[in-house]
C-alpha cells in the first residue's frame, strides 16, 4: 500500500529543472505530477536560488501545477496566494534575515581578504561576495576540498556553516537549512511529516532527506556520495535514472 503523500517538497537544480530550452521545471516531472497535484496533493520548491529566479520559474508553469510555495536560501518562504502572486511569510522571513545580518556584521569585514585566498587556492569559475552571499563555484572535483577550506576559515564564528550543492559552496547561519525551511512550510500548509516527501540530490539537501523530519524520501542517481547514503540510511528510494526522470520515479515509487 502506498503512502498518503499530501505535500512534495522538491530541490531544483539537477533534481527536477531542465536548462534547454530554457530554465523550467521538467515536464517529465511535471507529468508525474499531475494527477496527484489533481487529486489535492501540493508541492512547494526548496532551493538555494533567489526568489526571483524561482518565481519565474514557477509562474511559467500553469496555474494548476504551480508549488504552492517558494522555500528559498534555507531561509525564506514565499506562498502562493488567492491572485496567483508569492507573498512573503513575514514574520518568519524578518526573524531569519535578524540572523543573517548579526552573523554578516561579523564576518564580512573579512571577505575580501577571504576572497583573494579562495581565489589563490582555487580555480573560481564563478562568485557572488556581498550583503547577502558570500558563495564561490568551482569544477565538482575541487567542492569538497573547497568546502573544507572554507570551514577552517569560517571556524572561529560557530553561528557560522558551509552549504552547497555540486558546484557551489557558500557560508549561511548555522540555523539555517532545508529541514527547518520545509519543517516550517509544512506547519503553515497544515501537512504532518509522516505525510511529506522530500526529493533532492546535492549537499544542500541532507537535511531534508537524511530522515529526520520525514521518513519518505529519494533521489536521482545524479545525486552526490553523502545524499545517496543519506537516503539509503533513511530507508529511502533512490532511482537508477538521473535529474527530473529519476526524480519523477521517486514520486510514483510514494505515490503512483
Amino acid at each position: 500500500m502506498k503512502t498518503e503523500i499530501k505535500l512534495i517538497a522538491a530541490d531544483l537544480d539537477g533534481t527536477c529543472v531542465r536548462y534547454d530550452p530554457r530554465l523550467e521545471v521538467d515536464p517529465v516531472f511535471v507529468e508525474a505530477l499531475a494527477p496527484l497535484l489533481t487529486n489535492g496533493t501540493r508541492w512547494v520548491m526548496n532551493s538555494d536560488r533567489p526568489v526571483r529566479h524561482m518565481s519565474e520559474i514557477a509562474l511559467n508553469l500553469s496555474p494548476k501545477y504551480r508549488p504552492v510555495a517558494l522555500l528559498t536560501r534555507q531561509t525564506h518562504i514565499f506562498l502562493l496566494n488567492e491572485s496567483g502572486e508569492y507573498e512573503p511569510h513575514l514574520a518568519w522571513n524578518k526573524a531569519q534575515e535578524r540572523l543573517h545580518r548579526k552573523l554578516w556584521d561579523d564576518i564580512e569585514p573579512f571577505f575580501p581578504s577571504w576572497k583573494r585566498l579562495l581565489e589563490d587556492e582555487f580555480i573560481v569559475f564563478d562568485s557572488y561576495v556581498d550583503s547577502e552571499v558570500f558563495a564561490f563555484n568551482v569544477a565538482e572535483d575541487e567542492v569538497e576540498e573547497l568546502r573544507e577550506r572554507m570551514r577552517e576559515i569560517i571556524a572561529p564564528w560557530p553561528e557560522s556553516q558551509v552549504s552547497g550543492n555540486n558546484d557551489w559552496m557558500f557560508v549561511l547561519h548555522s540555523s539555517f537549512s532545508k529541514r527547518k525551511l520545509l519543517a516550517q512550510a509544512a506547519r503553515l500548509l497544515k501537512v504532518k511529516p509522516e505525510e511529506t516527501l522530500a526529493v533532492g540530490d546535492g549537499l544542500n539537501d541532507l537535511s531534508m532527506l537524511d530522515g529526520i523530519f520525514t521518513p519518505h524520501v529519494g533521489c536521482p542517481a545524479n545525486s552526490c556520495a553523502e545524499v545517496k547514503k543519506a537516503v539509503r540510511d533513511a530507508g529511502g528510494f533512490l532511482s537508477g535514472k538521473e535529474a527530473a526522470a529519476g526524480s519523477a520515479e521517486v514520486v510514483r515509487h510514494y505515490c503512483g
